[in-house]
C-alpha cells in the first residue's frame, strides 16, 4: 500500500484507497461509519464520485490493512491505492448484480408468463405456513432471491449500522410483501419480485451512469505515458516506466511520442501539441529553452528533454488533482439534496409505518391492504435517484470540461455559469474546434 507520509513527527500517514463500488452518498455513509468505529484512523474523506476514500491513521495504532478490512467490512472491495490509482472496475453489465439481476428478470417474467398467459400451467406445488404456493408464486420468490439478493444483504447492514438508507427502505419493501403473503394469506409475491428486479435494474444504470463520468477523469490521466527513454550520461538510452523518472534526467522524444514530464528542451526542434493540457488547438514550436508539459504530444521532430518536475507534481497530475478536489467540493445543491435525504428516509420509514397502522382505521381497510398501502408508500418515496442525480451530473461536466481543456475549480463555479450571460475571452484562437482544415487554395503567378 502506498502513502503520503504527513510532516514528520505527527506519526501519521495518508492513504488513498479506490473503492469502485462506493458510488452514491449512501455507500459513502456506510464507508464512513465504518472507518469512524475504526481504532486509528483520524480523519477521512469519501469521494463516491471517483471512487476513493482518503484516509489519515496513526501507524502505532492502526495499520493499511486494518483500514483495508474496515471498508471491505461495510461491503465495498478496495481495488487500489494512491500508487494505482485505478477507480476502474468491472463493466456493470458483466457483474454478479447483473448476472443476479437477469435471472430474477428470467423468473419474474415466467411467473407472469403462468399467471396470466398459460393458467393451466399455474397449477399448486405446495403448502407453506397454511398457504397454497402456485408454480407462479415459485418463480416469483425465485426472482426475488435473485434479484433481490444485493439489496437484502446491504440492506442487512444498513439495520446493523442503525442507518436508514434506500437499501433499508427497499428491504423493509420486500420482506413486508413476503411477510404479507405469508402471515396474511394475501399473495404478494408478484410485488415482492418486481420491487427486487426493478430496483436491481435502477442500481446497475446508477452504476453504469456513475462509471461514465469516472471514465472522463481516468482518460484524463491516461494522456500521461507508461514509458519515457532516458539518456545515460555515456549516451545509451534505457526505456524505463515515466513514473519513475527524476529531476535532472534527460529523456529523448521522438516524432508521435508523448513527452513523459513537465521539463525543459536541451536539444532539438519540433512542434509540440499542447491542446491535452493548455486547450490550444495550434501546435507551438519548441527550441532549446522552451518548457513543455507532460502528457503533450510531440509531433514533428526530435526532442531531448530535461526533467524539471517529479511524477505526480507535473502540470498533467495537477490538473487531474484539481479535478478531483473540484469534484469533492459539494455544491450548494449537492449539499441541499444530502441534508434533505437525511431527514426525508427517516420520515417516509415513519409515514410508512402510520399508513400501515390507520389505514384500517381511517379508510376500513383490511389488515393486508394496510400492508399494502404502506409498502406502497415505501416504494414510491425511494430517494435515491433524486440524490445521485446532482453529484453525476455535476463529475460528468467537470470531467468532460477538462478533457476539452477548460478547467472548472469546483461545482459551485460550475452552477454559477447558469447566470452568466457575457463572457469576455483575452484573445484570438482558443474557441476553435481544434482541427485545422484548409479552407481556401489561391494560385499565384499561374
Amino acid at each position: 500500500m502506498s502513502s503520503r507520509d504527513h510532516p514528520p513527527g505527527d506519526g501519521l500517514v495518508e492513504l488513498r484507497l479506490d473503492v469502485p463500488g462506493m458510488d452514491c452518498s449512501s455507500c459513502a455513509g456506510s464507508v464512513a461509519d465504518a472507518l469512524d468505529a475504526t481504532a486509528g484512523v483520524t480523519a477521512h474523506e469519501e469521494q463516491p464520485t471517483t471512487g476513493s476514500v482518503v484516509v489519515t491513521l496513526d501507524e502505532s495504532t492502526a495499520t493499511t490493512p486494518d483500514v483495508v478490512a474496515a471498508v471491505e467490512a461495510a461491503g465495498y472491495d478496495v481495488t487500489g491505492t494512491d500508487g494505482d490509482r485505478d477507480t476502474s472496475r468491472a463493466d456493470v453489465w458483466t457483474s454478479p448484480r447483473a448476472l443476479q439481476t437477469a435471472v430474477g428478470g428470467v423468473f419474474l417474467l415466467a411467473g407472469l408468463a403462468l399467471r396470466f398467459f398459460v393458467g393451466d400451467a399455474n397449477v399448486v406445488l405446495g403448502v407453506v405456513a397454511g398457504t397454497s404456493l402456485h408454480a407462479a408464486d415459485v418463480a416469483f420468490l425465485v426472482a426475488v432471491a435473485a434479484g433481490g439478493f444485493e439489496t437484502l444483504r446491504n440492506g442487512a447492514r444498513s439495520a446493523r449500522d442503525r442507518r436508514m438508507d434506500i437499501d433499508f427502505l427497499m428491504s423493509i419493501a420486500i420482506l413486508g410483501a413476503l411477510t404479507a403473503s405469508f402471515a396474511f394469506g394475501k399473495p404478494l409475491y408478484f410485488e415482492a419480485a418486481t420491487l427486487a428486479v426493478l430496483f436491481s435494474i435502477a442500481e446497475l444504470l446508477e452504476g453504469y451512469a456513475m462509471d461514465r463520468a469516472r471514465q472522463s477523469l481516468r482518460e484524463l490521466m491516461a494522456l500521461s505515458p507508461d514509458e519515457a527513454t532516458i539518456i545515460d550520461p555515456d549516451g545509451t538510452e534505457t526505456t524505463v516506466p515515466a513514473d519513475t523518472v527524476s529531476i535532472g534526467d534527460r529523456v529523448a522524444v521522438r516524432p508521435g511520442e508523448k513527452i513523459p514530464a513537465d521539463g525543459v528542451v536541451v536539444d532539438g526542434d519540433s512542434a509540440v501539441d499542447q491542446s491535452p493540457v493548455t486547450g490550444e488547438s495550434v501546435p507551438e514550436s519548441k527550441q532549446p529553452g522552451d518548457e513543455v508539459y507532460a502528457g503533450t504530444v510531440n509531433e514533428t521532430g526530435y526532442l531531448e528533454v530535461e526533467v524539471t518536475a517529479a511524477p505526480g507534481d507535473d502540470t498533467l497530475s495537477r490538473i487531474v488533482e484539481l479535478v478531483e478536489d473540484a469534484q469533492s467540493n459539494q455544491t450548494d445543491r449537492e449539499q441541499f439534496v444530502e441534508r434533505f435525504a437525511a431527514k426525508y428516509t427517516p420520515a417516509v420509514v415513519a409515514l410508512a409505518v402510520l399508513t400501515t397502522l390507520g389505514s384500517p382505521f381511517v379508510l376500513g381497510v383490511s389488515w393486508p391492504t394496510a400492508v399494502v398501502h404502506g409498502l406502497t408508500l415505501l416504494v414510491l418515496a425511494c430517494p435515491c435517484a433524486f440524490v445521485i442525480s446532482t453529484p453525476v451530473s455535476v463529475v460528468s461536466a467537470i470531467t468532460s470540461a477538462a478533457n476539452h481543456g477548460v478547467l472548472v475549480k469546483g461545482g459551485t463555479h460550475l452552477e454559477a455559469m447558469a447566470d452568466v450571460d457575457v463572457v469576455a475571452f483575452d484573445k484570438t484562437g482558443t474557441l476553435t474546434a481544434g482541427d485545422l482544415a484548409v479552407t481556401d487554395v489561391r494560385g499565384l503567378n499561374g
